[in-house]
């Protein structure tokens, strides 16, 4: 039942037992700068997380204002769990900031793990983001009409493996998980006791061992793993629960990414083991098996993984009590060359969200923020998680949509290479936004004639006059897609000394110059970037390279002790909006320290 915190002080608030001398050195210093700015903001943005608890039934909610500054506290400090649970119930500075008496000053792990649960689901620790950042920029008049934005590397607590390292963990995994179901199911531990010594000696009884080895040992080795995967995928096809585990969907899923289907299907032989069923051969022999994106619950853990496909279910009859299998032999089984495998693909059973790009495995993170010299302090404004293999470039607008939906779109956005392409330019203009960052790629030669040579209008609609001068004949929109053209008349071209070089079409009697807005607002970046106007202005970009190092650095984005792409969301917005805190008591405190005097 959702219960709102009172903003009174309780009875026993520290502000009635403690003496008034450290009172005062509370209220100086970040507790009381942090109780007094942040919580009535938190207070305030307490009641749209109303609609997370039932309005009338169950025991009443810790404040939410109270776990949300718990949760922002927490990476404010960079704390783990445990130590921020200590922090709530002993340290004074915390109970201050937080005004919590000190008969309530208390969490258990459950309630903070359910709040952030809550959080993950519905999403709002993003509006929290917004809101908070908004009434911070309110209340200190911060300006918002120029913004820097870049990305950085997040990696989750997962470890970076190799690829005979992903196939020896994703199989461990795997077996691991039948290890613990046999203790408590006797029939799955008939299944593990069934399984060929080798898949004993390589997985289970040393982890990590078959993955330890010399280079030159590695390729052979790999190859053995790609044959237990199709051994272990095939064995346990079909059992009613083994084959609907998230581990066992991680084995499916890596054997399509990485290996070769078989070109034939393997004969059966041996026994079939107990509760599960070999499959009937349908179809071409080429196609091999078949698997499915589709979620359906794990009856083990929990949590969604991809059900058994259509096909499939057609081509297993019903598990028998005593019925047993062996695995088929599939010699044919081989593994995909590097290049073949996709950036999506499933980089660590432990993390199956992770991806890869040129910045590494994991996740990227998009950052904005105000770069206005006369700001107070600057700010976050928005963030966005996404795959290490999503591009810079398709994040650009997005990000300033996200800023115009929060009524903090920027006049300037400053970027790298990275985010700049004449499409993002023209689009950026389209929202009343100048995106102002270098092109990627090599200018044209310096003796070679581009559009920018010719002069145009400032609307870039009409030209003027060619590089020596003549003016067009005539001007129309093209014919075909967005664009213009632009005619010359051809008795007056055919004389001028670059001609040849001209980047116009020759007809019979004219010269046609056709354009477009994304290539004129192209050749117009690639002439302003090199002007020391535009590097002079640009200089403000290298700000925000310092906020990410201050993100990874102090408060442990860097080091994250979570995995999956919902927890790594949620926990790098709170440290996003630490840094907006944190900025904020540092200004504020500082201003107590130094007050500004009136004039005379």
């Amino acid at each position: 039942m959702f219960r709102p915190k009172s903003s009174h002080p309780p009875v026993d608030d520290l502000q009635s037992v403690l003496p008034a001398a450290k009172q005062k050195r509370l209220e100086s210093q970040w507790p009381g700068i942090f109780r007094r700015e942040i919580l009535p903001m938190l207070l305030e943005a307490e009641a749209d997380f109303a609609a997370l608890y039932h309005g009338r039934w169950g025991a009443p909610n810790k404040p939410v204002a109270e776990l949300l500054g718990i949760l922002i506290l927490k990476e404010f400090h960079d704390y783990t769990d445990e130590q921020t649970l200590e922090a709530v119930e002993f340290n004074l500075q915390w109970q201050y900031a937080l005004q919590v008496g000190l008969s309530e000053a208390f969490v258990c792990q459950k309630t903070l793990h359910n709040f952030r649960d809550r959080l993950v689901q519905s999403q709002h620790h993003q509006r929290l983001f917004h809101a908070l950042t908004g009434q911070i920029i309110e209340r200190f008049g911060l300006d918002t009409t120029r913004q820097r934005m870049d990305s950085t590397q997040v990696v989750g607590a997962m470890k970076q493996l190799s690829r005979l390292g992903l196939f020896v963990q994703t199989i461990e995994t795997f077996l691991f998980k039948l290890q613990r179901m046999a203790s408590k199911d006797a029939k799955v531990a008939v299944l593990l006791d069934q399984l060929p010594k080798q898949f004993h000696e390589r997985y289970l009884d040393r982890a990590g061992y078959f993955s330890d080895t010399r280079s030159s040992l590695a390729p052979r080795r790999l190859d053995a793993c790609a044959q237990d995967l199709w051994a272990l995928i095939d064995r346990f096809r079909g059992h009613p629960k083994i084959s609907r585990l998230k581990q066992y969907r991680h084995l499916e899923r890596l054997f399509k990414e990485q290996c070769e289907i078989p070109a034939s299907p393997p004969a059966e032989t041996g026994e079939r083991l107990e509760g599960s069923s070999a499959p009937e051969r349908t179809g071409s022999a080429s196609s091999g098996p078949s698997f499915s994106d589709a979620a359906e619950p794990d009856p083990e853990e929990g949590s969604s993984s991809p059900a058994v496909s259509s096909s499939d279910e057609e081509a297993v009859s019903p598990p028998e009590e005593n019925a047993a299998s062996a695995p088929h032999e599939a010699p044919g089984v081989g593994l995909k060359d590097p290049e073949q495998i996709a950036s999506t693909s499933l980089q660590n059973p432990s993390d199956p969200d992770a991806t890869y790009g040129h910045k590494g495995k994991g996740y990227q993170l998009q950052l904005v923020e105000t770069c206005v010299p006369d700001n107070a302090f600057q700010v976050i404004t928005t963030t966005q998680l996404q795959g290490a293999h999503q591009s810079d470039q398709k994040a650009t607008l997005p990000l300033l949509k996200t800023l115009e939906e929060q009524d903090r779109k920027p006049q300037v956005a400053f970027a790298d290479s990275n985010y700049v392409s004449g499409e993002n330019i023209v689009a950026a203009q389209a929202m009343d936004v100048d995106l102002h960052g270098p092109l990627p790629g090599r200018a044209p030669a310096s003796d070679q004639m581009t559009l920018h040579d010719f002069r145009f209008d400032p609307s870039g609609q009409q030209v003027e006059a060619c590089p020596y001068g003549q003016p067009p004949s005539r001007q129309k929109p093209a014919r075909e897609g967005p664009g213009r053209r632009a005619y010359f008349d051809r008795s007056v071209c055919d004389g001028c000394p670059q001609a040849a070089e001209c980047p116009t079409h020759v007809n019979r009697t004219e010269r046609g110059l056709r354009w477009t807005p994304i290539q004129w607002a192209t050749a117009r970046r690639r002439y302003q970037q090199d002007t020391p106007a535009f590097k002079d202005a640009y200089k403000i970009r290298s700000g925000i390279e310092a906020t990410i190092s201050e993100d990874k650095n102090g408060h442990g984005l860097g080091r994250l002790r979570v995995r999956g792409q919902p927890a790594i969301d949620l926990v790098s917005t709170f440290k996003a909006l630490a840094i907006n805190v944190k900025r904020t008591l540092k200004y504020v405190q500082n201003t107590l320290k130094n007050p500004v005097l009136a004039p005379g």
